[in-house]
């Protein structure tokens, strides 16, 4: 679920909107594909923004440095108490830098009304993470993936446990892990001979999460069809910065029976394991063959 804001500049002398009316003091900054935030980026129209402090899932906003007609603000349900706050100090910094018109969800609105309804909007989000958590643990549902600022989290039986009532254990968790200092492992797409092929690389001693079974990311799709893509098969691709080469390849359910012995749960879909030596992935391609 979202809450999408469009902040539309009224009168006739228009201006533009600076970069640090949007982000204040305290927000960063960055473009994102989905699986990993560039951060600093402004390539892109729609950046994303959050608080280094409790990074959660942060909102977007559509944006130029040129734009001075209207934007657009996203944020994503359930999400962090703080993040919330952080989405809705922004729009109160350029509602009041821009003389300007609230619409949100299509409803327009005054600025002090959306103010007053900020409470009620932070209890909606508890409901929200109380009730994705209440399906997972029903069996409705297996896991629940969210999309958030440094990449996607997954909340799985464990973590719905913890989180149905307690959304500042939550918003804890969102930081915790995306603030760990690892590598987010996510596949590259081949066309072959037989067929389309996932390929996901582990890079000796670095540290990786890892995904427990192969999957096409959100929003790839196949450029001859224009469909989502399908993917045939997974492997696993192992490199050595040492010399600087690719040491082999084993079948991504290969790897997964080997490392799991020495990887501990990340989240619902993932696991983290400590960098592998050469010797070591030199070891897993050998094992494999």
């Amino acid at each position: 679920m979202s809450i999408d804001i469009r902040i539309t500049q009224k009168g006739l002398l228009k201006k533009t909107l600076p970069l640090h009316v949007i982000t204040g003091s305290d927000l960063c900054y960055g473009t994102s594909d989905g699986m990993k935030l560039k951060e600093n980026d402004l390539s892109s129209d729609e950046i994303i923004l959050y608080h280094s402090n409790h990074i959660s899932r942060g909102f977007s906003i559509e944006w130029t440095p040129e734009k001075k007609d209207y934007v657009d603000l996203r944020a994503l349900s359930p999400d962090s108490r703080e993040g919330l706050n952080d989405f809705f100090a922004a729009i109160q910094r350029i509602a009041s830098y821009w003389k300007c018109e609230i619409e949100m969800d299509g409803n327009i609105t005054a600025l002090s009304e959306l103010v007053s309804l900020i409470p009620d909007m932070q209890a909606f989000n508890e409901t929200v993470l109380e009730s994705v958590c209440g399906d997972i643990l029903s069996g409705k549902k297996e896991s629940l993936t969210l999309y958030s600022v440094m990449f996607p989290v997954v909340l799985g039986v464990p973590e719905a446990e913890k989180f149905r009532h307690d959304v500042d254990a939550f918003g804890r968790w969102l930081h915790e892990k995306q603030s760990v200092d690892a590598y987010y492992a996510r596949p590259q797409f081949f066309r072959t001979e037989v067929g389309v092929v996932g390929r996901y690389v582990v890079t000796e001693d670095c540290r990786t999460i890892f995904p427990l079974k192969g999957q096409v990311p959100l929003g790839i799709s196949d450029p001859e069809t224009g469909k989502g893509l399908k993917c045939d098969r997974y492997e696993v691709y192992f490199y050595s910065i040492s010399q600087e080469k690719m040491l082999g390849y084993v079948p991504f359910e290969t790897f997964i029976e080997i490392i799991k012995a020495q990887a501990e749960r990340f989240d619902g879909a993932n696991i983290i394991f400590e960098g592998l030596s050469m010797e070591a992935l030199q070891k897993i391609v050998e094992t494999a063959v």
